[in-house]
């Protein structure tokens, strides 16, 4: 039979091995945080000249669709004037 002295022993065991599990846990959901956060700040960066590309892509694509419609349309820096 076993004493209470081995009891706790085996019930210590079990509480050190789930803390150990706990730390080696936590340690790599904080490397996979830091790796998400790398990569949003990467993505973040790639949409946003995207989205510059895409704007100065319309922009060009509902002037030439002005001019079209209106030829004497002209381009000036500070905007459109007809």
């Amino acid at each position: 039979m076993t004493s209470m002295n081995d009891t706790n022993k085996m019930l210590r065991a079990i509480i050190n091995g789930q803390s150990a599990l706990k730390e080696e846990l936590l340690e790599k959901i904080d490397t996979v945080g830091k790796k998400v956060d790398k990569l949003d700040i990467k993505l973040s960066g790639k949409i946003d000249h995207v989205d510059n590309k895409l704007t100065k892509r319309i922009d060009k694509l509902g002037l030439q669709l002005a001019r079209m419609n209106y030829p004497t349309l002209r381009y000036a820096s500070g905007g459109v004037s007809l």
